[in-house]
């Protein structure tokens, strides 16, 4: 599961295919027009539950280090399953696609680990912790609503006065 990086661009030939890797305007003498195409990068996640296939192919980066940084932060998350597990790694590789489906950022080495209980780092999250990343991941709040629910504020306003019974 190491995975490639690699360009291409969306030019057609004459009859109206994609020329992909072969346009010959991708490359400029003995290396890389960076004016022309995108990059991409292809790493095969590990098998699903039920044995089928992952290929997992993503593009439209400007520069191969972009690429190849977010190539690096799948084969890190993939690197915290215990070796021998392959219920961990068809784990690590849900959270992986699940991400990548919601259009959400890529699991972290951390969360990974909390994820699979592996490591020291296994701990109940405190709600102040809890609702700042239920927060985070919430797109269309009103103010008001996310003004409410940001850890540390208030919800009154004022303290309560103590008044006299009777």
């Amino acid at each position: 599961m190491n995975g490639t990086t690699y360009k291409r661009c969306g030019c057609r030939d004459a009859t109206g295919k994609r020329q992909g890797q072969r346009c010959p305007k991708l490359r400029r003498g003995a290396g890389w027009n960076p004016n022309h195409g995108v990059w991409q990068y292809q790493i095969d996640l590990p098998p699903a539950a039920d044995g089928r296939r992952r290929p997992l192919r993503r593009g439209t980066y400007a520069s191969q280090t972009e690429a190849e940084a977010i190539l690096g932060k799948i084969r890190d998350a993939l690197a915290v399953a215990k070796t021998g597990e392959p219920a961990d790694l068809t784990k690590v590789g849900d959270l992986i696609e699940l991400a990548l489906k919601r259009k959400r950022p890529l699991p972290t080495t951390a969360e990974v680990r909390r994820l699979l209980h592996l490591g020291d780092t296994v701990e109940i999250p405190t709600i102040e912790v809890w609702l700042a990343t239920w927060l985070a991941g919430r797109k269309k709040l009103r103010a008001g609503t996310r003004r409410s629910y940001t850890p540390g504020t208030s919800l009154t306003t004022s303290s309560p006065t103590s008044a006299p019974c009777g």
